[in-house]
């Protein structure tokens, strides 16, 4: 099953109108290969699109370009993926010309080594406005974890873990985490009203979350609600990833103003940099639509 998101675009082998999907490898000196195109292959494979490998390599011509290309070309047509495979070659770096390259295939998701940080997978939900994945060593047959806010009526962080757990054919656990709140917070009503305990407010807001979460992953084979009440999402989350033996975490990307992104890396950005496995991001507002 294609991501909720581009379901107009699945493949059919019954209307040559209809294009076939593309899921972009972006690669380049820093990459190790193996695992990026390994995961890459994966999911186009899951997802019945075509692998569309981009290669950066330096602007100044070396002696080892050869050699990468050559190692690049060869492991792909040793992990023979179901689809067709490109390779494109391109010289810059990778987060301009690489993403330009990206840009042209209209891909259903690009798939990143971890060498390339979590900057670039945000600037590639940002400007391409679909999932990055950010390859890391495997775990066999582990689940997938969504880590939501529930601030999007649409829960697009869940959906997309829903989706791409039935094209991987994983379990799924959603999960999400509530800050405890201060012992005496105001009227939320009025913001003004007296000064009134929170027990009440964090009970309801616990509930109507777990509720929420249980109404999403019922009917879904193998999946699992888990809420959390802790003072910090990211570490709760990273211990659950551990934990678990999961493969893959899902999280969306912060939608939060380039001020506030001057100020520091949101739970997005720190996620990517220290999960020890995949992290796919999904673009929040096109992920729900």
């Amino acid at each position: 099953m294609m991501p909720s998101w581009r379901k107009a675009q699945a493949w059919t082998p019954y209307s040559a109108e209809v294009p076939v999907s593309v899921v972009v490898l972006l690669l380049d000196h820093r990459s190790g290969g193996a695992v990026p195109i390994l995961r890459a292959k994966r999911l186009s494979n899951a997802l019945g699109a075509n692998l569309h490998v981009v290669l950066a390599l330096s602007a100044t011509r070396s002696k080892l370009d050869t050699a990468h290309v050559s190692y690049v070309r060869r492991f792909l047509q040793h992990t023979k993926p179901h689809g067709d495979h490109t390779l494109e070659i391109v010289r810059g770096a990778l987060a301009d010309v690489g993403l330009d390259a990206a840009r042209a295939q209209d891909p259903v998701v690009v798939v990143l080594d971890a060498e390339a940080g979590p900057k670039l997978a945000c600037r590639v939900v940002d400007d391409l406005g679909v999932p990055a994945l950010v390859a890391r060593d495997p775990r066999s047959n582990g689940e997938l974890i969504a880590a939501s806010d529930m601030a999007h009526p649409d829960l697009p962080v869940l959906a997309a873990a829903r989706d791409y757990a039935r094209a991987l054919d994983r379990p799924v656990t959603y999960f999400h985490n509530v800050r405890p709140m201060p012992p005496f917070v105001g009227d939320p009503a009025t913001d003004l009203g007296p000064v009134v305990s929170t027990a009440e407010l964090e009970a309801k807001a616990i509930s109507d979350r777990l509720a929420r979460l249980r109404r999403f992953a019922r009917g879904e084979r193998d999946g699992e609600t888990v809420l959390a009440r802790k003072d910090s999402t990211v570490e709760t989350l990273l211990e659950l990833v551990r934990n678990r033996g999961a493969d893959l975490v899902v999280v969306g990307r912060d939608e939060r103003s380039w001020f506030s992104r001057l100020l520091g890396r949101g739970v997005t950005e720190r996620v990517v940099e220290q999960s020890p496995r995949s992290v796919l991001v999904v673009p929040m507002a096109v992920a729900g639509g």
